[in-house]
């Protein structure tokens, strides 16, 4: 199987022509491979990420009174982290799932044409944002060990609203609608998440 990992990169930068090739033949089955080969790339990303992360610890004596009683290496850090990773991977895709629900309910507000399942597979497509975040969690980690991590900070900080806006501009050009309706929404969605996490943190916090 063809894995098209610059089609999904220029999707959600806000390509027509990468949601075209994407939406033509997709089957349910196409797109399970796709988050299949998503994980793989996830994880390739934290085992070069866990041998970097290794010569962190080691310099770090904090670590010392772990080794006591575990073995503290690339593949122990690696085998570690995949269950967290693979449920964070579900989880992620079942929240991309509800959000075509709602995303399909407030395009159809708007009067779009959309269907169902063509908003399930638009916001599907974001998946890619998974193997993404650990290949910045990559370039981090290896800025950390090179002294340059402010770099790498810089640079998240530039993406993100660029991407923000890219990505609400794909599901508008999808459904039919103008960029400015979805990005106001996209907002709003944003803003309630955050709500929710202030909540959920303020209430862990002692009164």
């Amino acid at each position: 199987m063809n894995y098209p990992l610059s089609t999904f990169v220029k999707y959600i930068f806000g390509s027509k022509s990468s949601a075209k090739k994407l939406f033509t033949g997709i089957t349910p089955k196409k797109l399970a491979e796709y988050h299949f080969f998503n994980i793989l790339l996830s994880s390739a990303f934290v085992l070069i990420s866990s041998n970097l992360a290794i010569n962190l610890i080691n310099a770090d004596p904090t670590y010392d009174v772990f080794r006591e009683y575990f073995t503290i290496n690339t593949w122990t850090i690696f085998a570690g982290y995949i269950p967290s990773l693979i449920l964070t991977y579900i989880l992620f895709t079942l929240a991309l799932i509800m959000l075509g629900i709602i995303y399909f309910g407030v395009a159809r507000l708007f009067k779009s044409s959309i269907d169902l399942g063509t908003s399930i597979y638009a916001l599907q497509f974001n998946a890619i944002l998974h193997p993404l975040a650990h290949a910045f969690f990559f370039a981090l980690v290896l800025s950390i060990n090179l002294g340059i991590p402010q770099i790498t900070l810089i640079l998240f900080y530039l993406i993100l609203p660029i991407l923000f806006f890219t990505l609400s501009k794909q599901y508008a050009q999808v459904a039919g609608l103008t960029t400015l309706t979805i990005f106001l929404f996209n907002l709003l969605v944003m803003g309630v998440v955050a709500a929710i996490l202030y909540s959920v943190v303020s209430s862990m916090l002692p009164i």
